[in-house]
């Protein structure tokens, strides 16, 4: 009696731990209560890049000093115009004209690019000089020298029978159709350099004599060119 009791039990006990695993595979595991719980792992974090500085502000706050110094030659140039303008802008911001012997120009702006342009008083091709695109900064001053080196001071001396003669004196660029305004034989003028074509008339009528020859100037300086007349 007492081995059937404990067949019994044994058989009881192979019963329970079979039927509580699915496909005669284990039991279910539960967790143990006592172990600690595995530590956070914390994500990674996207790298923070400070924005670039907002650009200066253009044409707002305190005033800067830009300071145009102007000169042919070394010299002054009685009666030019330095003009200053927001760079890309044809209209004049402002304006200063340089008499006795002046050749600084000097202005109050506020912060922004600028371009500064200065025509030749009375250049037969309305030569000038200048300079693009500087930056004007609050509180600083910005100095630009304007020397003229492309414009020349010019006599063409037209000689005929080895002697200097009167007549008239038409220029145009090569390649181009219109004449500057007309100068005369011996007379000065100013003209920016490069290679002209000049038309040469001496005398009128039948004893007129027109030639047509090339006149090379170099921006600059003064120059005197003869122009031979057969």
């Amino acid at each position: 009696m007492k081995r059937m009791v404990t067949t019994i039990v044994v058989l009881f006990v192979l019963a329970t731990l079979v039927g509580g695993c699915p496909n005669n595979g284990p039991g279910p595991v539960e967790p143990d209560a006592g172990a600690e719980p595995a530590a956070d792992v914390a994500a990674p974090q996207p790298e923070i890049v400070a924005p670039p500085p907002p650009p200066p502000a253009e044409y707002t706050g305190d005033p800067g000093t830009l300071i145009v110094e102007v000169t042919f030659n070394g010299a002054a140039i009685d009666g030019a115009e330095v003009r200053v303008h927001r760079t890309g802008q044809e209209a004049v911001e402002t304006s200063i004209t340089l008499t006795g012997g002046q050749t600084e120009a000097s202005f109050e702006l506020p912060p922004g690019r600028y371009d500064v342009s200065v025509p030749f008083p009375g250049s037969l091709d309305g030569a000038a000089d200048g300079q693009q695109g500087f930056r004007i900064e609050t509180g600083r001053t910005k100095r630009v020298t304007l020397p003229f080196d492309g414009v020349a001071q010019v006599t063409l001396q037209c000689s005929r029978n080895g002697h200097n003669t009167n007549g008239t004196i038409r220029l145009r660029r090569q390649g181009a159709t219109d004449y500057l305004p007309e100068v005369r034989c011996q007379q000065e003028f100013f003209i920016g350099g490069g290679t002209w074509e000049a038309e040469v008339t001496i005398g009128s009528g039948h004893g007129g004599v027109q030639v047509t020859t090339e006149v090379h100037v170099q921006g600059g300086g003064s120059i005197t060119t003869p122009i031979m007349i057969q």
